[in-house]
């Protein structure tokens, strides 16, 4: 009932006065009898001085379009939202950086996304997302990102309903759809992951679009990128959002991925072409998932010889006939394949023939990890970034005091002639605690060489600064596993943590191995969100041309610059956007070795 009246006093500023006007009279009040009425006026006291911030600071109506929200502002509920407990205590929608339960990050990369936390909230339990004021027409659309999930003992009917109504509220509202958390409710889906949902309506005039969260006390739901249009005819053809496996070792197959953006449906294959010594050839991209908004495709080229390069082409077409040819993407055959590569990208720790021993007392042992925020026992603070892809191996000092002794081993590789162990490290240097950070190798599994000891450099902290090299040579012919070996000389735990990447064997003569990551590295976006300009940060790996392609979220490319002849290092672009809509954008650089994507939001 008094969210009802909330919003009764909040839809004319006479009553924005008004209640103004009674907060000072009931602030004067406690002022003049003192403490006696302190208690009995606390409550509306709070609900009054809730009231009137809000009312006053009530936002302008929404009257262009598109309309994203991506919630990527501190502030929650978004300026303009509201949200709210359908009973008061209970959960209610959140902003998160990341989940967990399942995990999950925001959509498209971005900084962050609206939880609601039904792995707590009792079955049953309530709460609304509400869109401030939008002026719609007869022909509308509403777009919205939702995370489905799957577990097997946890497959419970968590599910969000969506609305729109005259009014910010649930009474004469009317219901949209629903959508279930998980995969195998309606709609039915057959992969975890982000999906889009639309649905068009006629309203025009003063509308609010309303989610309602309904919990079955299963695993958490997030939402993200909500749009709001006033034309829901389809007139783009669809967008490239990323294309992986151009870049292979030499006489390997590439199989590629392809994920396309359109917001209507997509046909079963795609179409393309390649290019490789002046040979065109074509390809079919088979459609594997993806009903609404992201489809994935995968496709199929055999293996070339070494250092073979060409490029790649897709005809982009949706099911109501808009097209268009996407790019050129480059492909690359480089190096011999290493005889061991690990870079724990994979969703099980420790990889397939890996395996992990240590002390039994202790919770610190190898696992992986992605971006760790790290105080040492220095009380040093640290951001350790993975140096290549998403995850690294790491072992964290024991902080509780519990001994320490963790190993970290590869799975038996043949050495078949000379051969070279490289890996990237971030490790205390030279540790003064006593701590051992030791490389060593085993033909038995049971007696071990050290190879490489931290201690052995000069103190500080090996930051993956470069890559650690080691000679196989003496073991050629052999059969060994690798380990990497953590403890104190003293038997007591840790005092410092240790990270470990891009782990390879290989071949003396193929030293030079391939980079398979993208050719950006630290990009970064300031301000984002922006007002009239922003400005992106990034490095390359290479010198060369760099291409900057911005699109609306509906594919329509709203800036194209091409920056000649970078040298490797860091740079920026300044992006002038006063003249686009507000709403999201999708940037993507490219040079000719590699693509960084991401979104980019204009207030």
């Amino acid at each position: 009932m008094a969210f009802s009246f909330f919003y009764l006093f909040g839809v004319a500023s006479t009553f924005r006065k008004l209640i103004v006007l009674v907060l000072f009279d009931l602030i004067l009040t406690i002022l003049t009898f003192g403490v006696i009425f302190k208690i009995k006026f606390m409550k509306q006291l709070y609900f009054l001085l809730l009231l009137a911030g809000c009312v006053v600071q009530l936002p302008a109506q929404i009257t262009e379009f598109p309309h994203h929200e991506g919630f990527e502002n501190v502030q929650f509920p978004p300026a303009g939202w509201i949200g709210y407990p359908i009973v008061a205590g209970d959960a209610e929608f959140v902003r998160v950086t990341q989940g967990e339960w399942p995990a999950c990050m925001p959509h498209d990369g971005s900084e962050a996304m609206a939880q609601y936390n039904s792995f707590n909230a009792s079955i049953g339990e309530e709460a609304v997302l509400i869109s401030p004021e939008l002026i719609l027409t007869e022909d509308n659309v509403l777009r919205f990102w939702f995370f489905r999930s799957e577990d097997p003992s946890n497959n419970r009917r968590d599910k969000i309903e969506i609305y729109y109504n005259s009014t910010p509220g649930l009474t004469g509202a009317t219901l949209l759809d629903s959508v279930y958390r998980a995969i195998n409710f309606y709609p039915a889906v057959g992969y975890a992951g982000w999906y889009q949902y639309q649905f068009t309506f006629n309203h025009p005039g003063s509308t609010y679009i309303i989610f309602k969260a309904i919990s079955a006390y299963g695993w958490k739901m997030y939402l993200d990128d909500v749009e709001v249009n006033t034309n829901s005819i389809d007139v783009d053809p669809p967008v490239v959002i990323s294309l992986d496996g151009t870049q292979v070792y030499a006489q390997q197959p590439m199989n590629l991925k392809l994920i396309v953006r359109d917001v209507s449906a997509m046909p079963e294959t795609l179409d393309g072409e390649f290019t490789i010594d002046g040979q065109t050839q074509g390809i079919v991209m088979t459609k594997i998932y993806g009903t609404q908004g992201d489809f994935t495709y995968e496709g199929y080229i055999t293996g070339r010889p070494d250092h073979t390069q060409g490029e790649i082409r897709f005809w982009l077409v949706d099911q109501i006939g808009n097209a268009a040819w996407s790019e050129y993407f480059p492909l690359h055959w480089d190096w011999v394949k290493p005889i061991l590569e690990e870079g724990f990208e994979g969703e099980v720790f420790p990889p397939e023939n890996w395996s992990v021993q240590g002390e039994p007392l202790t919770w610190f042992i190898w696992d992986d990890y992605g971006m760790v925020y790290y105080t040492d026992s220095d009380e040093v603070d640290w951001e350790v970034y993975p140096p290549e892809g998403k995850r690294q191996a790491g072992v964290e000092w024991d902080f509780q005091g519990n001994t320490q002794n963790e190993w970290l081993i590869t799975p038996e590789v043949a050495i078949t002639e000379n051969a070279v162990l490289t890996f990237k490290t971030f490790v205390r240097l030279h540790s003064y605690d006593y701590d051992e950070y030791l490389v060593k190798v085993s033909t038995d599994g049971f007696s071990w060489a050290t190879l490489w000891n931290a201690y052995d450099y000069p103190a500080g902290v090996s930051n993956y600064d470069e890559d650690v090299s080691l000679s196989l040579n003496n073991y050629v012919g052999q059969n060994i596993r690798i380990a990497w070996h953590a403890h104190n000389l003293y038997g007591g735990n840790l005092w410092y943590s240790w990270f470990v990447d891009d782990v390879k064997i290989r071949a003396t003569d193929t030293i030079v191995g391939i980079d398979k990551r993208d050719d950006f590295s630290a990009v970064h976006i300031f301000p984002n969100p922006f007002v009239s300009s922003t400005t992106i940060e990034f490095q390359t790996s290479t010198g060369g041309n760099v291409m900057l392609h911005v699109f609306r979220s509906d594919g329509i490319k709203v800036l194209e610059q091409t920056i000649q002849q970078l040298s490797a290092g860091p740079h920026e672009i300044r992006i002038d956007g006063s003249s686009w809509p507000a709403g999201l954008y999708l940037y993507k650089l490219r040079t000719e070795r590699g693509i960084s994507t991401g979104k980019i939001i204009r207030r």
